[in-house]
Formats: structure tokens, sequence, C-alpha cells
């Protein structure tokens, strides 16, 4: 796992986040010069902190960490033959789940939606579910905002809701 610090962050020097004692020590690194991302201060890299994970191991991360710092879990291309018999299982493969709390709901058919994510909060106001590219547009630039800055407002981006699912449409 990388944990690397959002852009509007890189100018400024913040503490790395806690990790439980029932993880892995961790070390601090700095990001090689060509991760270098723009920021206020040109040229300065992002700083980051790599956690290794062991086999079955579980990364749990908090709110106020997930709004400072981009995470992600690094491709291992060592040759199988190099790994441990824990990381040659399934040759190799690796999964990554990411479970987040969200109340929305569709009826069985799939034709309205309601809760948290939805415009209308109450299934009784329970909207048509909509195929519209510009709506799926502006939901994923509000996903994309929420894992580059650091002072996103959810209320402002998601707080209105979306009732668009699939995203397969190009908008003109």
């Amino acid at each position: 796992m990388t944990l690397r610090l959002k852009k509007d962050k890189a100018a400024r020097t913040p503490t790395l986040p806690e990790v439980s004692a029932s993880s892995t020590t961790t070390s601090p690194q700095h990001s090689s010069s060509s991760e270098a991302q723009t920021n206020s201060i040109p040229g300065t890299p992002r700083m980051s902190q790599r956690i290794p994970l062991p086999h079955n191991s579980m990364f749990v991360m908090g709110l106020e960490t997930n709004a400072k710092w981009l995470h992600g879990i690094n491709p291992d291309n060592r040759p199988l033959t190099v790994k441990c018999p824990e990381e040659q299982l399934e040759q190799g493969n690796r999964i990554s789940l990411t479970f987040r709390q969200i109340g929305t709901f569709l009826t069985k058919d799939a034709s309205r939606i309601w809760g948290q994510g939805a415009k209308n909060k109450k299934k009784l106001e329970a909207g048509s579910v909509m195929d519209d590219a510009k709506e799926g547009q502006r939901m994923l630039y509000a996903f994309g905002d929420e894992n580059q800055k650091s002072n996103f407002d959810w209320e402002d981006a998601y707080g209105v809701g979306f009732d668009v699912l699939h995203l397969n449409r190009k908008v003109d």
C-alpha cells in the first residue's frame, strides 16, 4: 500500500498518518522526483509512505486520512519464483476491496432510486433512474475531486445526489 499526499497538500509538511499497532511497521519515504506533481511550490515532490501488507491483511483508513492522502495497492511485478508461498497463491494474482457505507436503494426492477446517494432521500419519493451522460459525468467529476482535493466538500459535491447508475454514454 502506498499513501501519497493529495496535490493541494504537497506544499505543506503534514504529519504522516498513524498506522495501528497491529499493522506492519512503516517507514516514511519521499516520492522520487519523477513523481513530483505541480503544486504551489513547483518541483516539490509529494510526501509518500509505503506500508507492507502481508497475505490476508486489511488496511483500514479513516476519513481524515482519506481526505489528505491518495492510496493505492502497488503492482507486484516480481517473478512468481521469488515470491513467498502465500504470494504464489492464485498464480500471484491479488484483489483489493473497498467498502463504503452509502445507503442508496433501487426497486426490484431497477427503475426507481432513493436514499443517501440519490436525489430523493425517501422511498415514497423515489425518482426514476436516469440514463443521462451529463449527470454521469457530473458524478465522475465529483469522484475525481474527492480523490484529489483535501478540502473536498462532500455536501456540495454529493449532497444533491445522483439518479444515474450506468456510465456508458459519451457527453456531446
